[in-house]
């Protein structure tokens, strides 16, 4: 399976022949490849957030795999592991799956496809879960804006209704002004039919409420 963007892996391998044919294979497949040839060089082209996944040999020639994997998780927590080992025990098994490896791979390679098969299970998991990340922080942003909302439409009301209030006991000019006080506040943030049904609620009350003033045409054609 071609691999739609260039993922980046980093193959950690001491034997030439499993770097060449992880490589080739790797590439063939749309993923970009980086290869270090032991534990010290491998930390010298480590960047955290750069790699999708490593390939980690268990044995390598000056030092352990399984604490290269330890270095490279509490570097970066999202890059996926796979180990490549001919040599796996029950315990090194166990100390892995504590490290949080992706999957084993074991030497010598069966088939090429099932490798590749590993990778792309192991690229699709990582992004199957900074799809989960981004969608609950789009939840997060939506939740604290509708919280924003509600905030704003009930200081709305609250300031509506004193607007409101003033102006029932009022008459003439003051009167008027506290209702375009009222509409200037409520007429961009409620429907015009709130605002129309609220005016002829305090209509009803008080009397008429004097009207917005109309455009010209709109007053001549009246």
């Amino acid at each position: 399976m071609t691999q739609s963007s260039r993922e980046r892996i980093l193959v950690i391998d001491d034997e030439n022949i499993v770097q060449l044919l992880l490589t080739n294979t790797l590439k063939e497949h749309g993923y970009e490849v980086t290869v270090a040839a032991s534990l010290t060089a491998a930390l010298e082209v480590f960047e955290p957030g750069v790699f999708t996944a490593a390939l980690v040999d268990q044995r390598l020639p000056d030092g352990d795999g399984l604490d290269l994997l330890r270095k490279l998780r509490n570097a970066d927590p999202e890059i996926e592991l796979l180990v490549i080992t001919a040599y796996a025990s029950l315990e090194s098994v166990i100390e892995a799956v504590k490290i949080g490896i992706f999957d084993y791979i074991t030497k010598p390679f069966d088939h090429m496809i099932g490798v590749v098969q590993r990778i792309n299970r192991a690229v699709e998991a990582r992004r199957s879960r900074r799809e989960h990340i981004r969608t609950a922080e789009r939840l997060d942003e939506a939740t604290a804006e509708l919280g924003r909302q509600e905030t704003m439409y009930e200081e709305l009301l609250v300031n509506s209704v004193t607007l409101l209030g003033r102006a029932a006991g009022l008459e003439g000019d003051e009167r008027r002004r506290e209702i375009e006080r009222f509409r200037a506040l409520a007429e961009d943030r409620l429907r015009p039919e709130t605002v129309a049904a609220v005016l002829a609620v305090l209509e009803r009350l008080d009397g008429p409420v004097p009207r917005a003033q109309l455009p010209a045409e709109e007053a001549v054609d009246g």
